[in-house]
């Protein structure tokens, strides 16, 4: 009997120690996914926090442009009161001259927007809101392109609206002022492609002389690309490392700190940072940087 109960014993213990780790392995099981799942959860949240911010911006540039564009209809309505005027003139009392004086006016308006869209092109602030909001959009082509379509709106619905307008003095104003308005912005993206295409010339060369060993030269190649395109990251690490390279660790901090400022996802810039304050001495900066080029990495 004895031995009954101590074979029931053991079977027990055997059952409670077997219950015991089984219950073990389902509970690290669940402590996994249940970390892995904070994790899934954390990514969405900074997705969405990422989508948000984006989704803010791109609403407040097309607020800030749609003002823009009716305070550029009150002054194109301003600068074309002489052509209207003339052009009313002639719906009164049918001179031919008024009527061309009304085109002259046109034209000379044309032609002044042309002109000033081409010298006044680095004077547009084409960022409103802030520098640092805008700088997360990234200075792009594409960007641009939309501010272009933004600002040509006002002249294609008035070169439109003059297909509508069966003859008279209306449907000149519309067509040649529409035309006016259309053609101006083209200027300003056209000499904004001039300077990207440049600016990405020099960098590349910047980056090429570089990798070469010619630091002088990739740092003179590098500002001249800053100088086409102050918005181009790449342009400030190239540049940021040639100092690094020369020994000039707080030059090199700074070009890669603006770097980080224009693009700050981008996990490169903070190791090439963190290597030159390592290189001052600066250990607590150096991890610090490290740690977030860390973070970038695993929630990319």
């Amino acid at each position: 009997m004895l031995r009954f109960i101590e074979a029931l014993c053991w079977l027990a213990t055997f059952l409670a120690i077997v219950s015991l780790k089984v219950l073990r392995v389902i509970a690290d099981f669940i402590h996994v996914q249940l970390i892995r799942l904070l994790h899934l959860l954390e990514r969405c949240a900074l997705w969405f926090a990422r989508m948000y911010k984006t989704t803010e911006i791109y609403v407040r540039m097309f607020c800030v442009r749609l003002v823009w564009m009716l305070v550029q209809l009150a002054r194109l309505m301003i600068a074309f009161t002489p052509a209207i005027g003339t052009g009313i003139a002639y719906l009164f009392w049918q001179q031919t001259f008024l009527l061309w004086s009304a085109v002259g006016w046109t034209l000379l308006i044309l032609i002044v927007g042309i002109v000033l869209s081409v010298k006044l092109r680095d004077q547009v602030d084409v960022y409103s809101p802030t520098q640092e909001d805008f700088s997360r959009m990234e200075h792009s082509i594409v960007a641009e392109l939309i501010i272009m379509v933004f600002r040509c709106m006002p002249g294609i619905l008035a070169f439109v609206f003059s297909w509508f307008v069966q003859g008279g003095i209306l449907s000149g104003l519309c067509f040649w002022g529409g035309l006016a308005w259309i053609i101006a912005p083209l200027g300003l993206f056209l000499a904004f492609i001039e300077n990207t295409v440049q600016s990405r010339a020099y960098a590349r060369s910047g980056d090429s002389h570089c990798q070469k060993g010619n630091y002088d030269q990739a740092i003179a190649d590098c500002t001249k690309a800053i100088e086409f395109d102050p918005q181009y990251a790449f342009s400030y690490r190239i540049r940021g490392d040639s100092h690094c390279q020369k020994g000039n660790y707080d030059q090199a901090i700074a070009d890669f700190t603006k770097a980080i400022e224009l693009t700050p996802c981008q996990s490169l810039y903070f190791e090439l940072r963190a290597i030159a304050h390592e290189a001052r001495g600066d250990t607590e900066k150096a991890a610090s940087d490290r740690a977030e080029a860390q973070r970038l990495k695993g929630s990319s």
